[in-house]
């Protein structure tokens, strides 16, 4: 099913074209595989958008989940996070992840890998121990290892 809102299907093409040209074989390869369709469910609990970020104004088209209640206990500075799925593939699922000012994306790990793109503002992004910091910004994009944390 195509998605009836086009600025979705527009920032699917932007990430599948990123990815496609990465020099990461990693991320180029999913980038190969992203179709021009997404998965569309109605308007929940869109994130904030400012004048800045009018571009993703698409984006509150979808349906968006907060955090669980047992991730607001451990940190509730994640009160703003909300994320959505756009595209739903077998063994490819593609989103948006929202976090406000202040917020702490606490460490975690999975089996899933992940690919990450800043598609606008920016943060400081933790490497390995929690040690080294490093800035990204609208536009970075790196591969997340299985079971890295």
């Amino acid at each position: 099913m195509t998605c009836p809102n086009p600025g979705i299907n527009q920032l699917v093409a932007y990430v599948k074209e990123t990815w496609t040209k990465c020099s990461d074989s990693r991320i180029s390869c999913v980038g190969n595989r992203l179709s021009g369709f997404c998965k569309y469910t109605l308007p929940k609990n869109a994130p904030p958008l400012s004048d800045t970020f009018m571009d993703f104004a698409s984006l509150t088209n979808l349906e968006w989940k907060n955090s669980t209640t047992l991730q607001l206990e451990k940190d509730p500075s994640l009160e703003s996070k909300r994320f959505c799925t756009v595209l739903d593939l077998e063994d490819v699922k593609m989103g948006f992840l929202y976090l406000g000012s202040q917020t702490r994306y606490p460490e975690h790990a999975h089996a899933p890998e992940e690919i990450y793109q800043v598609v606008a503002g920016n943060c400081l992004r933790l490497l390995g121990s929690g040690d080294e910091k490093q800035p990204v910004q609208s536009g970075d994009v790196w591969f997340h290892e299985s079971d890295e944390v």
